[in-house]
């Protein structure tokens, strides 16, 4: 089998730590994440870049994959994950992503191993996680969307590891199908691409145009400044309609267009006629356009929706 092993002109030094364990919660400066160093013996001993798992505007997401192993019989536990900045300039990025990563500790959230950047590119080494996103999965259904019961088991899943993030002062701002792997075995979730995310102790208010605008909550589409945590809320809305109706509830290719159908915007009785009076309320409680209004993330996991049994079983 015909294997593409690593160019060395850019990423022979890199040694992340894969044996440390430090998943402190606390950085008093971004110094703090560990970079790879320069070692005889590095990742590219024992590893080599596989597949494309994911792309973005700024990065792509590659298989890292023991020397020795065959795509076809993937040795899983002992693969990685190297995701690769297109450009230097996004050391910033990565470092910040790097930093908020490697204090989250979760088991619905992708994990940390290491961060290097050399003269021309900058990486960051996470874990495998051997699944596909959900815009993949919905893509590839008939219907396009899913039932009651499985948006409850995906989204339950999200919301809680989103509450535990923002219980750190972490918040995503870019919560979307893409951002969400799913494991199609056990429907098992892992959250990824924390770099639009924003640490404040405080859930202090920011000003930044950042994330998906389907996505965005209107306080953001207006470009103002926000509350993180009523930004995530939102976002977690228009995620369990989409997965449940099949399509975003507000659309347009500019913002102007999409903040147009949130004023006008009531729920689609239609596309929700078979849902359940929890499932509504809890959608209901996320898109309101007055964020003061709006639920938190930890009052979100403690809705009758995730925590109820009523909904019918049709994986």
């Amino acid at each position: 089998m015909s294997r593409k092993r690593v160019d060395t002109r850019y990423i022979d030094k890199i040694m992340p730590l894969l044996k440390s364990n430090n998943t402190s919660n606390s950085f008093a400066n971004s110094s703090q994440v560990p970079e790879g160093k320069s070692t005889k013996k590095n990742l590219f001993d024992k590893y080599f870049i596989g597949d494309i798992l994911g792309e973005g505007a700024n990065a792509v997401v590659k298989l890292l994959q023991p020397i020795g192993s065959s795509r076809k019989e993937l040795p899983v536990t002992q693969c990685l994950a190297i995701k690769i900045f297109k450009d230097r300039k996004n050391w910033p990025t990565a470092k910040m992503e790097a930093r908020i990563l490697q204090g989250l500790e979760h088991k619905n959230i992708i994990k940390f191993k290491g961060l290097h950047r050399e003269e021309e590119h900058v990486y960051l080494i996470l874990e495998y996680f051997h699944a596909k996103n959900l815009a993949y999965i919905l893509q590839k259904r008939k219907e396009k969307s899913m039932d009651e019961y499985t948006v409850k088991i995906i989204v339950k899943q999200v919301v809680e590891a989103l509450a535990y993030c923002h219980d750190r002062g972490v918040y995503h701002l870019d919560v979307k199908p893409e951002n969400i792997l799913v494991d199609k075995n056990d429907w098992k979730i892992k959250i990824i691409d924390f770099a639009f995310s924003v640490k404040s102790i405080d859930n202090s208010r920011v000003k930044r145009y950042c994330g998906t605008p389907s996505y965005m909550c209107p306080e953001v589409l207006q470009k103002e400044s926000f509350h993180p945590d009523k930004a995530d809320v939102w976002a977690v809305g228009i995620l369990a309609y989409k997965l449940y109706t099949g399509k975003a509830p507000f659309k347009g290719s500019k913002a102007v267009e999409i903040l147009e159908e949130i004023k006008n915007y009531s729920l689609d009785k239609d596309a929700l006629k078979s849902c359940t009076h929890d499932f509504r309320d809890f959608l209901t409680k996320t898109l309101r356009r007055n964020y003061d209004k709006r639920e938190t993330m930890s009052q979100l996991a403690k809705h009758s929706f995730l925590l109820s049994t009523s909904s019918k079983r049709k994986i």
